[in-house]
């Protein structure tokens, strides 16, 4: 290689590494350029975020400058490196979003009612006097402060172990943490322990042993606690999304709710203004439940689980059919409502029954208070029944009880009952219910003598009864039922959302002629009943001497009808009538299983006997019918008319609350355990077992004695009176002179002695 060619050589050679230089040098100025523009721009960003931020929370911002606080902006973030003590009740701020304190955050101002999103403090959080009521769940601290009674979302407990201290679980730093402000600790349940272990760890003492797992219990069961809660909430935002319209109805009346253990609880009185609005499950009032009765014209339906520490005011929601599984009701009066069953487990503090046509008491009904259930078809008790103070009813009615009645000298009802798994004594006029005794302690405390002892007799008596009925098994469990009312085991009790209407079911073409009727009541049409409502109790349902012809099965009526003098053959199924049902003078000719009245009159008819499943609670006319037999144990409260019937007896244990009217019949003996209130009319010639006299005194009264009630007593007919000798005596004497009244008093005495000698003379044979 000659010279020349290396000096090319290195020439070229030099050149490539000015032009590697060089690029190298201009490819360095460009990133310096890039990056100083990309670090303006984060300024300029960084900037504008800064001016967003102050603009927002200027306040709070103004308040840092007149305290000295330095402080940066940095990704919407604000940072202070030092502590921040708020403590002027003046100022009067929010704390921002995104907010870091590398030290304490100190606050006492009532101004600030919560902490913001995404806080965190490296040192103390001390929550002095504040009006914050939860903490955020994205909160992060080295430990807190706070006054535990008015923070809602942890768990605390107090006065702990021998330190008295208080230590409380909170959800931080997206896990349950146990902390302890005396100590400034916060930290898992595990480390928790661990420094209880370590600061007792050279203790040996047994006191300080037990200590020890004091703290540690107690901050199980905030950890524990805590997790419940948390459960809830997220249980509550379900149950919201559920039921929307009815949260939305809270907070637009502004009603106050809790939520515990997956119950929604409001703390007072409680009205339905929207019938549209679906009540949800699990509901607990803290005072009473009505409806808005001008705007609510039909409650869609009770929810399961329901809870009403006040008055159920059942009637101001429309046409209630059913209550639902798991109810608990302080006070609850179903005497005029719709509802036919009760459901298991209710329990109600009072519960008054009394007209209803309730059949059957449920399982497990327990009643903490009063329990009336006076004219009712119910004829029998559950043996799980429970009852706190007083049980009512008809002694009459109830087969499984024993009862005496007119006893001592406040003439009271007494009857043995098995309740409470056990048999007590209930004395409806007193409100007493309990064991025997607990009965002869009351009876020694308020009475003495004879009085005492005749109160404790009867009482005995009625116990040994009811314990020989038990032990024999001759308590008669047949009960009326109504097997197409059953309660479903289920939530949804009521058929959704129906509205009363002024219309009848299309499907119902074949009682058309039945509901053209009824074009000016409501009506509700399920798919168990029809249910035919008016406010007034006093109207009636008029079809008296029209054409109709057929009347729907299971129709429920708040109110009386008159169907007399129409072509009826039959009546339906399953029929409801809260007042009186009058079909005098149609050719009906008999009462289909499960009827129930209040008041019947069947006079004029063709009907022979009264079926099996059968309930009447006040009057019965029965009169100018061919009727022959009666259901053994009749228990009416009202009148009784049999007139003009070919009946020839009356049956066992017939009980009528005020008159009876037996005129040309047949019957010729009366029951010997006969009970009659007010009145008794008979033929006095045909029945052998009485004493009469007629055209007494000035009057001309027929007057006779007969045995009635357990005892011997004169009826007057005409003066509708029927009593003992001492109280017609009374009334005689109110009446007449003495002259008058002496006659009517010797005829009287006459009979009864008469009649006393020939029962004793008939017992002798």
């Amino acid at each position: 290689m000659n010279i020349l060619n290396v000096k090319n050589l290195l020439i070229i050679s030099i050149g490539i590494l000015l032009t590697i230089f060089l690029c190298l040098f201009v490819k360095n100025s460009e990133n310096e350029k890039v990056n100083s523009l990309i670090t303006d721009i984060d300024s300029l960003i960084d900037k504008k975020n800064s001016q967003q931020v102050n603009l927002r929370y200027k306040l709070f911002f103004n308040y840092l400058k007149q305290q000295e606080t330095d402080y940066s902006i940095k990704d919407n973030h604000i940072y202070i490196s030092d502590n921040l003590y708020i403590d002027d009740d003046e100022a009067k701020f929010i704390l921002p979003d995104n907010l870091s304190i590398e030290g304490d955050l100190y606050l006492n101002n009532n101004y600030i009612r919560q902490l913001p999103n995404n806080l965190s403090v490296e040192g103390d959080l001390i929550l002095y006097k504040t009006k914050i009521n939860q903490l955020p769940e994205d909160l992060h601290a080295g430990s807190i402060s706070l006054p535990v009674e008015q923070i809602n979302n942890i768990a605390y407990r107090q006065e702990v172990g021998i330190d008295d201290i208080t230590l409380f679980a909170v959800f931080i730093d997206n896990e349950i943490k146990i902390s302890v402000p005396a100590w400034r600790f916060l930290g898992d349940l595990n480390s928790f322990d661990a420094k209880i272990d370590e600061e007792y760890s050279q203790t040996t003492e047994d006191e300080y042993q037990s200590e020890i797992e004091k703290y540690k219990q107690a901050a199980k069961e905030c950890v524990n606690d805590l997790i419940e809660m948390r459960k809830n909430q997220a249980n509550l935002l379900i149950v919201q999304e559920q039921y929307k319209d009815f949260f939305k109805f809270l907070d637009y009346e502004k009603i106050e709710y809790s939520f515990k253990n997956n119950n929604i609880i409001i703390d007072g009185w409680f009205k339905i203004k929207d019938s549209s609005i679906q009540l949800p499950d699990n509901l607990s009032i803290k005072g009473n439940l009505n409806c808005d009765g001008i705007k609510v014209t039909q409650l869609p339906q009770l929810p399961y689980n329901l809870s009403v520490d006040g008055e159920f005011e059942i009637l101001s929601c429309g046409i209630l059919t059913e209550l639902p599984n798991r109810l608990f009701v302080n006070y609850l009066n179903l005497g005029d409502s719709f509802i036919t069953q009760l459901p298991d487990d209710l329990y109600v503090n009072y519960l008054f029954l009394r007209d209803s046509f309730i059949s059957q008491l449920p399982n497990n009904l327990s009643v903490g208070q009063h329990l009336d259930l006076r004219g009712t078809p119910i004829t029998q008790l559950p043996d799980n029944l429970k009852v706190g103070k007083s049980l009512i009813l008809d002694v009459r009615r109830i087969r499984n009880i024993a009862y005496r009645e007119y006893i001592g000298e406040d003439q009271i009802t007494l009857f043995s009952v098995f309740v409470n798994g056990e048999i007590q004594i209930s004395v409806p006029s007193w409100e007493f219910l309990g064991n025997l005794k607990s009965f002869e302690r009351k009876i020694d405390v308020n009475y003495q003598g004879v009085t005492a002892q005749q109160y404790k007799q009867a009482a005995k008596e009625c116990t040994d009864e009811l314990i020989e009925m038990r032990k024999n098994n001759v308590v008669n469990n047949n009960q009326i039922t109504t097997s197409d009312v059953e309660n479903p085991k289920a939530k949804n009790t009521i058929k959704e959302a129906i509205t009363l209407s002024s219309t009848p079911a299309e499907s119902r073409q074949e009682d058309q002629e039945f509901f053209n009727k009824l074009h000016k009541y409501p009506l509700l049409d399920t798919d168990r009943f029809i249910y035919i409502h008016y406010s007034d109790s006093d109207v009636w349902i008029d079809f008296r001497g029209t054409p109709i012809t057929k009347i729907p099965n299971r129709l429920f009526i708040k109110g009386s009808m008159d169907i007399s003098e129409t072509m009826l053959t039959r009546l339906p199924n399953k029929l409801y009538v809260k007042g009186l049902l009058d079909i005098s003078d149609t050719v009906i000719s008999e009462l289909p299983d499960g009827i129930y009245v209040n008041r019947l009159n069947a006079s004029n008819t063709r009907i022979t006997k009264l079926p099996d499943n059968f309930y009447v609670y006040d009057d019965l006319y029965f009169n100018n019918t061919p009727i022959t037999e009666l259901p053994s144990n009749l228990l009416l409260k009202g009148d009784m008319d049999l007139s003009d019937t070919p009946i020839t007896k009356l049956p066992d244990n017939l009980s009528v609350g005020r008159n009876l009217k037996l005129n040309n019949t047949n019957i010729t003996t009366l029951p010997e355990n006969l009970s009659v209130g007010k009145g008794l009319d008979l033929d006095v010639q045909k029945i052998t077992n009485i004493v009469y006299r007629e055209h007494v005194g000035e009057d001309d009264i027929k007057l006779f004695s007969v045995f009635n009630n357990g005892e011997i007593q004169i009826s007057v007919p005409s003066w509708k009176f029927l009593g003992n000798l001492k109280s017609f005596e009374s009334k005689i004497d109110k009446k007449f002179s003495e002259v008058v009244a002496k006659q009517y008093k010797q005829v009287a005495q006459d009979c009864i002695d008469e009649l006393a000698k020939r029962r004793n003379t008939n017992r002798s044979i």
